[in-house]
Order: C-alpha cells, then structure tokens, then sequence
C-alpha cells in the first residue's frame, strides 16, 4: 500500500487473514519515517480491508502511533551459530515482522 500522495511518503506492505472468527491484519513491512505515516497506513489498512485488528512490528510503534507495545508476547527468535559468530544483539539484526513470523 503506498503512504502519501501516490506513495511520495513509503510504502507498506500487508498480508489479510482470518483467524477463527476474526480477520487479521499483518504489516509485514513499513518503510515509512516516522511513527504518525504509520499510524495512518495502518488505520487505513484495517478501514479499508475490514479487519479488526493489525499486527505490527516496528521501532516506529509506540504511543505516538496509537499502537500498543507488548512485551514478551510474540515469537521466540532462536539463533544456530554456523559461522562461529556471537549472537547480535535485537537491535542490530533490524527484523521485520515478514521475517519472523512463523510458517
């Protein structure tokens, strides 16, 4: 989905699925600057597709983007050390939510 006017602002890239009896929104990735063009490509993914709630995992989420950060509720990231390399630190790896969800 482009953010602004005919993307100037980013883009967002989003997956819909249900879940039970809910539809879920999942933004795999947002390349956007700051935390209110998140807000609003997200507001506008869940008017736009119906869904009733979005799934976000961004450094740009927090209370100025009207999303809620919960901590320790997620996946579990597991590292397997092949090239003897020491296990980086979450914020050097720069993950997005398409690449760790679970499949």
């Amino acid at each position: 989905m482009p953010v602004g006017r005919d993307g100037e602002d980013g883009i967002v890239v989003f997956r819909i699925r249900k879940r039970g009896g809910a539809l879920e929104a999942t933004i795999c990735e947002a390349l956007v600057s700051d935390s209110r063009q998140l807000a609003a490509a997200t507001k506008s993914i869940l008017r736009e597709t119906k869904a009733d709630y979005a799934l976000v995992s961004s450094t740009l989420a927090g209370p100025r983007s009207a999303m809620l950060r919960v901590p320790q509720l997620g996946p579990m990231l597991v590292w397997k050390d092949l090239a003897g390399e020491p296990i980086p630190s979450i914020d050097k790896l720069h993950l997005s939510l398409g690449d760790i969800e679970l499949f």
